[in-house]
């Protein structure tokens, strides 16, 4: 299923929950023509909240949008000249716009069918502009007034961002080749580009929820410089379309940020089981998780549970909440084991087992690039000693031939010690038995000479 189906679902669904059940046939007829598998789908849904079985579970959002075609875009919005239209996101329309004072190209995004809009939908379109305003960092879309027309349209003005969205830049990469790190550095370094931005919004407490490709538009070229050269003065990507964040009230707990409702919010691709029960509770790691797909569709260009095959709402929800995602070996026969396993950590079904934070997941991303051990990875002795040595290839090279020329040595020392041994013990051999020849004979001369004998030297004189 599409995230532009299942926008129309919400649609159409939400509508259709405004109207008296008497209604609801015409009303369905009318906004679903002859599309039987999308009438279906929005009846089962209609079922189950009739009947508890998935209460509040899908509303969010786009509760109201797209109630009529999209209108004309307008001449002027204040003091800014509508140029062309450049998009639409979750809840707007986004136009290109010359600002008169001071001069310069902006993007405007104003209220889809501000008219018709319901409060919640205004509520959180005011709501983008107050997280834009807390986040002034290079790689999130500046953001430069917020107001309402004299007409009551509801519009935000801010940075204009030139550059290619990522599912764009994803298909430059070409197909994939293989999940080893001379493969990864650039995706890895455009999303650790990604981290940093995300990172910057939770600190200043603004969770963004819909994080997705169409969301991220990639600025400049990405090299292969190593992932801990990434600077916030030279961005490679703006994150946009806050238009679903949470701000943490300022008296309440930062480290934890909370729907208002249970009810499903986000894109159906990178929804976090949690979003996918709608649950009252959703805090940062909820965008851990959405990385962590992002990651994964970025590193294989596949999703991890998603497959692309026909299956309804209900299915494609359940499919995220229960299925387990697909290993790389699925993908490629070459990969990494230690980034599996940061992906993994990063999309675990119980926010408890996932990073802490976006900054948690960096830093694994970090340490992967650097060859130091993996916070995803359980600790062992053996894995660390293969860390170290790979680590220290080099050093490690050099020390293994000093090793291996000092046992060498000691070897051929051996050896040649043993062999003068041998040879010292025959010559201490052959010198004994020389002097006891020498010895012999000294006192055979002795024996025999006439001085000593008398004169007389008999046969058995000689013999004794």
């Amino acid at each position: 299923m599409t995230p532009e189906r299942w926008q129309r679902i919400q649609e159409i669904f939400h509508a259709a929950e405004e109207r008296p059940v008497a209604e609801r046939a015409a009303l369905l007829e009318e906004l679903c023509g002859e599309d039987a598998g999308l009438r279906a789908e929005v009846e089962s849904l209609l079922a189950a909240s009739a009947g508890d079985e998935l209460e509040q579970a899908v509303a969010g959002a786009v509760a109201d949008l797209r109630r009529e075609p999209a209108p004309a875009a307008p001449g002027w919005v204040k003091d800014y000249r509508i140029l062309r239209r450049l998009g639409e996101g979750g809840m707007g329309l986004v136009y290109e716009a010359e600002q008169l004072n001071p001069r310069r190209t902006v993007a405007l995004k104003v209220l889809r069918s501000a008219r018709h809009a319901s409060e919640h939908a205004r509520r959180l379109f005011e709501r983008e502009g107050q997280a834009l305003a807390r986040l002034k960092h290079p790689g999130i879309a500046t953001i430069f007034e917020a107001g309402v027309a004299e007409d009551g349209l509801p519009f935000l003005v801010m940075e204009l961002v030139n550059g290619e969205p990522l599912n764009e830049w994803v298909k430059g990469l070409g197909p994939l080749k293989s999940l080893r790190k001379p493969d990864v550095e650039g995706p890895l370094r455009l999303f650790r580009a990604i981290c940093d931005a995300v990172t910057y919004a939770h600190q200043n407490g603004v969770i963004h929820r819909d994080l997705k490709p169409s969301n991220l538009i990639v600025t400049e070229p990405v090299t292969l410089a190593p992932l801990d050269t990434l600077s916030a003065q030279s961005p490679l990507v703006k994150v946009l379309d806050f238009g679903l964040a949470r701000i943490v009230d300022e008296g309440g707990d930062e480290s934890l940020y909370q729907t208002q409702t249970a009810m499903v919010q986000g894109s159906l691709p990178y929804m976090s089981p949690e979003q996918a029960r709608g649950d009252a509770v959703v805090d940062l790691r909820t965008d851990v998780y959405a990385l962590g797909v992002l990651l994964y569709w970025m590193l294989t260009r596949q999703h991890p549970y998603l497959d692309g095959g026909e299956r309804s709402l209900v299915e494609s929800l359940r499919q995220i909440e229960t299925a387990a995602p697909k290993r790389f070996g699925e993908w490629t026969s070459k990969w990494d084991a230690d980034l599996e396993a940061i992906v993994l950590k990063a999309i675990e079904k119980e926010p408890r087992r996932r990073y802490e934070s976006v900054a948690g997941l960096a830093g694994d991303l970090d340490r992967y690039s650097n060859d130091l051990p993996i916070l995803a990875r359980p600790p062992s002795s053996l894995y660390q000693l293969r860390m170290l040595i790979r680590r220290n290839r080099a050093g490690f090279w050099g020390l293994a031939a000093a090793v291996a020329l000092m046992v060498v040595f000691t070897v051929t020392t051996a050896v040649q010690a043993n062999r003068i041994r041998v040879e010292r013990d025959r010559a201490n051999q052959e010198a004994a038995t020389a002097q006891r020849v020498s010895d012999f004979l000294v006192d055979l001369f002795r024996e025999t000479n006439p001085a000593e004998t008398d004169g007389e030297l008999t046969a058995r004189d000689l013999l004794k």
